[in-house]
């Protein structure tokens, strides 16, 4: 009785569970480019995973859960995690992982999160109704509703030829997908407009469909301006996350202003900034240098003085500093290096 209400509870939350007996718990449903979708079997439509016993993991801070290596076990967000695992980012380079697709790494995770922050899984996204059509390999999402989580699915096959030539035409997408009974396909529209081009609208079998997402093309790349206020002339830029929250941050060194200042990235592409240290650096390198877990930051002043020996009038030399260890130079450790060059007045 008690198994019941829980499984009833996350339908209610999740609001696509239909009626029908579904296949037995981790049944393949479908096969897709070598990657197989499986059966939630039961608790189909539910936050829950029919894998019984569940598979424990352990993550680094030693907490426990019953997921896999892409997430919980057979929710669609571990399908679409798994396929760009195995299917696309293995054949080619994908920004971000998709080992990296949670929270804690790029600040999402649940399937209503792809569509609205592409940007941080490395992927582009084309809103429902866009002049691009969908393409085999690329995510669906679905946004939220009755309080749910939203839905993904990726795109086994589609066929837009019937809109060449004609004014208006329908289209029809199959999809492979895991935690849902809904039919596994939807039917597109496409619409002429009055330049020539199309526009491709998806129409929703339950929940509204935000869009579609790829991993970008070479041509598909865009950069959008961001400026930042800085107190005087910036000459050199690093990245590291500081404050150990999985996003990145920006040191800024301003020789003129005797200072380095600190940018703590709040993972969408924006900084805030939390006050500068006190140092007039002229170049930087950071790394955890004596081992502690944090990032460490290597700052180089630049100043003039009279070469006292006879040197020639162009000199360099190279020096290395280095954590206190009794180990040698070919050990492990992070060393900072410098090039030092002068100029020898006659």
């Amino acid at each position: 009785m008690v198994r019941f209400t829980a499984v009833f509870l996350l339908a209610f939350v999740l609001a696509c569970k239909t009626t029908g007996q579904e296949p037995q718990c981790g049944t393949v449903i479908g096969t897709y480019k070598l990657v197989n979708a499986h059966s939630n079997g039961a608790d189909t439509g539910t936050l829950a995973s029919c894998q019984m016993p569940p598979k424990v993991i352990v993550d680094p801070a030693g907490a426990q859960s019953s997921a896999g290596e892409d997430g919980y076990q057979y929710q669609c967000v571990e399908f679409v995690r798994r396929f760009y695992r195995e299917a696309v980012c293995s054949q080619k380079p994908c920004r971000v992982p998709p080992s990296q697709w949670y929270g804690k790494y790029v600040g999402y995770g649940n399937a209503q999160d792809f569509y609205p922050h592409a940007q941080a899984f490395g992927l582009v996204s084309f809103p429902n109704g866009a002049t691009v059509p969908p393409s085999v390999d690329d995510i669906i999402g679905f946004s939220t509703a009755a309080g749910d989580l939203g839905h993904v699915a990726i795109v086994q096959r589609i066929d837009t030829s019937a809109c060449v030539g004609t004014s208006f035409a329908q289209f029809t997408v199959e999809l492979i997908e895991q935690n849902t009974s809904r039919p596994h396909q939807l039917t597109g529209q496409c619409q002429r407009q009055a330049a020539g081009n199309y526009t491709y609208t998806l129409i929703p079998r339950s929940l509204p469909i935000q869009g579609w997402l790829r991993v970008p093309s070479a041509s598909q790349l865009s950069f959008t301006r961001s400026d930042l206020a800085m107190t005087d002339q910036p000459i050199q830029v690093a990245l590291a996350d500081l404050n150990h929250d999985n996003k990145l941050d920006l040191l800024v060194a301003e020789p003129n202003g005797n200072a380095v200042l600190r940018l703590l990235g709040n993972g969408d592409g924006t900084f805030r900034n939390i006050g500068a240290l006190s140092y007039p650096g002229e170049a930087m390198a950071v790394g955890d240098f004596d081992g502690d877990g944090n990032v460490d930051v290597a700052v180089a002043t630049f100043f003039f003085r009279w070469a006292d020996t006879d040197l020639p009038r162009k000199w360099r030399r190279y020096f290395c500093v280095r954590p206190a260890s009794a180990n040698r130079w070919w050990d492990t450790n992070l060393d900072v290096c410098n090039r030092y060059q002068s100029r020898r007045s006659s």
